[in-house]
């Protein structure tokens, strides 16, 4: 299966307090994603704004053309940490301008619906956010970007699963009041994403005719559901901060990661005693014609 991923990381949106993990989630992912097979820059792309640099909608939204247009792209992986909003029913990613230029952020409920007509097989939105207050932006008006473009309502959709970190009560005073508090909500929810994308858990694997393991988005949802709860119950600094991570899946899903070897910490280097994890085959699927 041929595979492309776009990941964006915001630490600094103008207006909103810093954050100090999201560039470098993102910059993560990317790198799981060259360990998938992924070429850079050509099938991997990232986006941050360090070293002073601003990631901008425009940018996204040409990369975004650039990959599902390729027709060799089978499954396209878009991954977003930073800030984020609900505002006016919608949710938006917000890019480093977003206070100031209204369109510098992703709309993405639009983006999703768009995604399924694309025309890539299986489309997949991993958002990792840290609750900006909707009141900031009463005077702002925000419309955001679609970063996918209208190719058309086809007569077959195809699948489009998201998954969401989803914060929760957390007042922004309290979150303001702690020094370090944004690290948290990228550390738990993508660190842990990583642990069960590089195969960490045995128990997430299925067992392809290949001899890899495959993990699957609705099992890696399972995953984050208990564990991203149990991990930020650990952290005894600042605010409790609690996570109910969900997800909104296609039921048509295709596997998200292939491992090659199982993840065995405490196993001999030999090898011996290796366990192989029963499950599903991955299914084949083809592309429909541009």
């Amino acid at each position: 299966m041929t595979r492309a991923g776009i990941f964006i990381g915001v630490d600094r949106t103008e207006g909103l307090p810093e954050l100090q993990d999201a560039g470098l989630g993102a910059a993560r992912m990317h790198e799981w994603a060259l360990s998938q097979g992924m070429h850079n820059k050509s099938q991997a792309l990232l986006f941050c704004d360090g070293y002073g640099n601003k990631v901008e909608a425009d940018a996204v939204w040409k990369a975004v053309n650039d990959m599902i247009r390729n027709p060799d792209i089978e499954q396209l992986i878009v991954y977003f940490a930073g800030h984020g909003v609900h505002y006016h029913g919608k949710d938006y990613w917000l890019l480093s301008d977003a206070l100031d230029d209204p369109d510098a952020a992703i709309q993405v409920p639009g983006s999703i619906a768009n995604a399924r007509y694309c025309g890539v097989p299986h489309v997949v939105f991993i958002s990792d956010v840290c609750p900006a207050p909707s009141h900031l932006l009463s005077e702002n008006p925000l419309y955001g970007t679609i970063v996918f473009p209208n190719m058309g309502v086809r007569v077959e959709s195809w699948p489009v699963d998201c998954l969401y970190a989803r914060p929760l009560e957390l007042s922004w005073e309290e979150a303001s009041a702690w020094q370090g508090k944004d690290a948290v909500f990228s550390t738990a929810y993508t660190t842990l994403l990583l642990e069960a994308l590089q195969g960490r858990d045995e128990e997430l694997l299925d067992r392809g005719m290949d001899g890899a393991y495959y993990v699957s988005p609705a099992r890696l949802q399972a995953f984050l559901e208990h564990e991203v709860p149990h991990r930020l119950q650990g952290m005894a600094t600042g605010p409790q901060i609690r996570q109910a991570p969900y997800a909104e899946l296609s039921g048509r899903s295709h596997w998200l990661s292939r491992v090659e070897h199982l993840y065995l910490p405490h196993e001999p280097e030999t090898g011996e005693g290796v366990g192989q994890p029963g499950g599903r085959t991955p299914g084949a699927f083809t592309r429909p014609g541009m």
